[in-house]
């Protein structure tokens, strides 16, 4: 804190910042972008900051004549020169501005804190507050802009660098062809209930676990429930078994085994039932999840009773959380399905239909959507459509679902499942009348064999050898 002028009396990097602006004018676009009059705690060189602040905004030209006039007094005058002597150079002024911002953030951070060590504060108070005061950990941050011709070196540069790009990993070789996707993404997955989107999503986040660290915010799945369905995916094993509790001993044997893996599955399941996207926030910071699947999205709690604006600020809140925390975010969604005609057909569900707001839409850097083939066919495959792809293509693919593994499994697309089935039926004719013509071909040579030993037999009863 400078104390040496009585009128001047404000922590270093405050009196630096104002000094820079008044030194070289130059450094005042860069200073008006990176903070606010908030950033300042001293009065007195706020007051200053926002009288430079209103002369840049009206295009006016910074210098401590303009700046004096705007702040109508001449008291301020000893201030101004005391900024300029105190201040060592300019060219630091974008330090000065960092130590402005992590100033703030701290006294935020500790003005949460004594809120939540009040009299008079609730578990679910404290709770809002602690996930204020995690979110004031992201604010501010400076601007990452550059001009066409750095972001072109830097092109060149990432291509020098041979080493393969690290894309999340699926689980589905075709997907992951279509889905090249890397940290900062806002994913939703949309499905009707009952088709398999939680099945679909835990797939997913088993085998990204492999090489992310991945959260699981489960809304309307127990852990318990979650776990089976896990375990019948990775271990091969019949899920009505687990929950009957008829396991034999090799399928509890397989479960062992995928027990002895997990210590390479970076995965972690939570209960949520009461998590806004400010505590989401907090737990991805607290325990540095890598990605993070959320089901559903529109069980999220928010203060909002309008269902339209409250999965209007689910949406904008993951988003945001994406892009500030560079982590992708992974959303399962409710859908509108669309009406089936007399014949009982429908068309498949689309990014129009995902459910009670088109911010979804307009916020999603992918999303896809998982449809029954055959909607009359509940137990039938599964069509997974990629209706939005901000880096790739669209494309619309087959998957079979098995319910009894919960295992999603792609389907070659140039036949259908009824054309894999015939198929499979010719395949299996042609052996079986190969292997009857070879049986018969042998038992003709056998028969052939006799019948010339029999005839040496009758010449003279010796074998020619």
């Amino acid at each position: 804190m400078l104390t040496d002028d009585k009128d001047l009396q404000a922590p270093a990097a405050e009196v630096s910042v104002i000094g820079s602006m008044l030194i070289d004018d130059r450094t005042v676009p860069m200073l008006m972008q990176e903070l606010t009059a908030e950033d300042f705690q001293a009065s007195v060189t706020r007051h200053v900051f926002e009288a430079v602040q209103a002369i840049f905004l009206r295009r006016g030209a910074v210098d401590p004549v303009t700046v004096l006039e705007e702040l109508g007094s001449e008291s301020y005058r000893t201030t101004l020169r005391a900024c300029m002597d105190a201040t060592p150079t300019a060219a630091n002024c974008r330090e000065y501005a960092r130590i402005l911002r992590e100033a703030r953030q701290l006294r935020q951070i500790q003005s949460a804190c004594m809120e939540i060590v009040s009299d008079g504060v609730d578990l679910a108070a404290a709770r809002e507050m602690l996930a204020r005061a995690a979110g004031y950990l992201v604010e501010h941050q400076a601007d990452r802009d550059r001009s066409y011709s750095e972001l072109l070196a830097d092109l060149i540069h990432r291509q020098e660098d041979k080493t393969p790009p690290e894309y999340l990993d699926w689980g589905i070789p075709a997907l992951n062809a279509k889905l090249q996707l890397g940290p900062g993404r806002f994913v939703i997955i949309g499905a009707d209930s009952s088709v398999g989107k939680t099945a679909l999503a835990l797939q997913f986040a088993l085998a990204i676990a492999r090489k992310k660290r991945v959260g699981f915010f489960s809304y309307e799945t127990m852990l318990a429930d979650a776990a089976d369905r896990l375990a019948a995916n990775d271990a091969d094993v019949s899920l009505s078994r687990i929950k009957g509790k008829r396991l034999s001993a090799e399928e509890i044997r397989r479960i062992l085994e995928a027990g002895m893996r997990s210590d390479k599955v970076d995965l972690r399941l939570m209960e949520t039932a009461r998590y806004t996207v400010d505590q989401i926030r907090s737990k991805i910071l607290a325990r540095g999840y890598q990605v993070v699947f959320i089901d559903y999205l529109q069980l999220i709690p928010t203060r909002r009773k309008d269902r339209y604006e409250a999965v209007t600020e689910i949406s904008i809140g993951l988003h945001a959380i994406a892009q500030e925390l560079g982590v992708t975010v992974v959303a399962l969604s409710q859908v509108t399905v669309p009406e089936t005609d007399k014949k009982g057909n429908r068309r498949y569900i689309t990014k129009d239909d995902l459910r009670e707001s088109r911010q979804l839409k307009q916020d999603a850097d992918v999303i896809l959507l998982l449809d029954l083939a055959d909607p009359a066919n509940r137990d039938g495959t599964r069509v997974l459509v990629i209706d939005k792809n901000r880096d790739g293509p669209l494309a619309h693919m087959v998957l079979k679902f098995e319910p009894w593994r919960m295992r999603f499994s792609y389907v070659d697309p140039i036949e259908d499942d009824e054309e894999r089935r015939s198929r499979e039926r010719t395949e299996k004719m042609d052996r079986n009348r190969e292997e009857r013509q070879a049986k018969a071909r042998q038992a003709a040579q056998a028969d052939g064999q006799g019948s010339m030993f029999e005839a040496l037999d009758e010449e003279d009863g010796d074998l020619p050898f």
